[in-house]
């Protein structure tokens, strides 16, 4: 019985524009859509450190119709370090909608970049995706970096020519020893900042130290 009335609401979900928007970035960054096996559904899963609760519970609430009850809290060991970490997680219940971008972002069970992507990227994804993964180069820089190491070297070309092209962002490729960054020229900063500050909640925004931005042209 309380599947049926599961299913029968299920039915009644869509994903709504806003959500579409935070849900590509959120891929683009540490959010994973898991597929149930033989089945055509997929959810989505997000899991992040205890630091940044707020950030999830934000990520919740963005998506509350589709998930049952609130954040669950986890301790995880990691043996690299020796240490266990709390992180604060959530799933959505498996929907069709889900499927749509779990095709459109994974190949052979591997994240990828669809050559589609600014169709897809837009300023509030831009922000989910750098609340997920981005960062200042330093203290000294006005540099931006968003960590892409999931991703093979030409899909980091592909997001690169997306931020020049679609948001008039200097950014290019930036090799480490562990896979590729995407670097945020400083000479960009202050794009960036009109771009996604809007769209960022205040935990977040020590990612963007302030700059002053001038409204006026």
């Amino acid at each position: 019985m309380r599947s049926r009335i599961l299913e029968s609401y299920k039915a009644t979900l869509a994903l709504t524009p806003h959500q579409r928007e935070v849900l590509v970035g959120l891929i683009l960054g540490d959010g994973h859509i898991e597929q149930s096996p033989c089945t055509s559904r997929a959810r989505l899963k997000v899991e992040q450190r205890a630091s940044v609760r707020e950030y999830v519970q934000w990520l919740h609430d963005t998506f509350q119709e589709w998930v049952r009850g609130p954040l669950r809290q986890k301790r995880t060991f990691l043996k690299v370090t020796g240490k266990f970490y709390d992180k604060y997680c959530f799933h959505t219940f498996t929907h069709e909608a889900f499927l749509e971008y779990r095709n459109l972002f994974y190949r052979d069970g591997r994240k990828t970049v669809p050559s589609t992507i600014a169709d897809y990227l837009t300023a509030l994804g831009l922000a989910t995706w750098f609340m997920d993964d981005g960062s200042v180069k330093s203290h000294q820089s006005r540099g931006r970096i968003i960590n892409t190491h999931a991703f093979t070297t030409e899909e980091v070309q592909l997001l690169c020519m997306v931020l020049r092209e679609k948001f008039q962002l200097e950014a290019r490729p930036r090799k480490q020893r562990d896979g590729i960054q995407i670097y945020i020229s400083g000479r960009s900063a202050e794009t960036l900042q009109r771009l996604i500050e809007p769209h960022m909640i205040s935990i977040m925004r020590y990612k963007l130290p302030l700059i002053r931005v001038n409204n006026s042209a």
